[in-house]
């Protein structure tokens, strides 16, 4: 009898043991994850109950397939928007949820920003935002662009169908403005462009391109001028205090 118990416990530890092999490999979350993920799409709605939230499944690029530590989601607000929420490794619940519906407003302010500050006929912003996650939290406009928004990917592009653009010294000086006051880690590259250029082919086609790098306030780790495609390259300025 004893040893028919044990073979019993032994296949139901085993059965526990393939379950959770092939969950690993299979791309699925287990029972125990997937409720687990559920609940954060529900502490999701509860904040934010003037959208409404529907839990799509796990995150992906771990190398066994889906990640635990992810859920997708899909919003009626924002059907189009890949949505996500995360646990972080202290436990914490993070999401893109605010980014998703402050992107225009935090489009128009980068826009703003550099509104004027170059000599040109027209300019455009790209702006890709590193992880740009908060805690569940309804926070506000104000609150996402002052403590949340960050200049660490930045493309501005300037037109000047001419090609007269601005010397490097004046150049120099209206980045250095943009970023000074900032106390955060930056990354601008600003493009010079005669006509408008495929974003994979800007640095060969426009006449040059400047790139910021600022990883503490106050001091600009790097400010290069690249000119014939990326051949031809000026340190304007390098460790210097601002």
């Amino acid at each position: 009898m004893n040893t028919l118990h044990n073979n019993t416990k032994k296949a139901a530890i085993l059965g526990m043991a393939v379950c959770l092999i092939a969950s690993l490999f299979s791309g699925c979350l287990s029972p125990m994850e997937s409720a687990a993920q559920k609940k954060w799409v529900k502490k999701l709605s509860k904040v934010f109950d003037d959208d409404k939230f529907e839990y799509v499944g796990p995150g992906s690029s771990t190398p066994f397939g889906v990640n635990s530590r992810v859920a997708r989601v899909k919003s009626k607000e924002y059907p189009d928007a890949e949505i996500i929420v995360r646990k972080n490794n202290d436990g914490e619940l993070v999401t893109n949820y605010n980014y998703i519906r402050y992107q225009e407003d935090v489009q128009e302010y980068v826009e703003e920003y550099f509104d004027g500050a170059f000599d040109c006929e027209d300019y455009e912003i790209e702006l890709k935002l590193t992880d740009p996650v908060t805690p569940i939290e309804d926070i506000s406009k104000k609150e996402f662009i002052k403590d949340y928004l960050r200049f660490n990917r930045i493309n501005v592009i300037i037109y000047k169908e001419d090609g007269n653009f601005q010397d490097d010294e004046e150049i120099r000086d209206i980045l250095i403005d943009v970023v000074k006051d900032r106390d955060e880690a930056c990354c601008i590259t600003l493009y010079c462009c005669t006509e408008e250029t495929d974003a994979h082919t800007r640095g060969k086609e426009c006449e040059c391109f400047y790139t910021l790098t600022m990883n503490k306030k106050n001091t600009i780790n790097s400010l290069i001028v690249s000119r014939n495609g990326g051949k031809e390259r000026t340190v304007l300025l390098e460790d210097e205090k601002v």
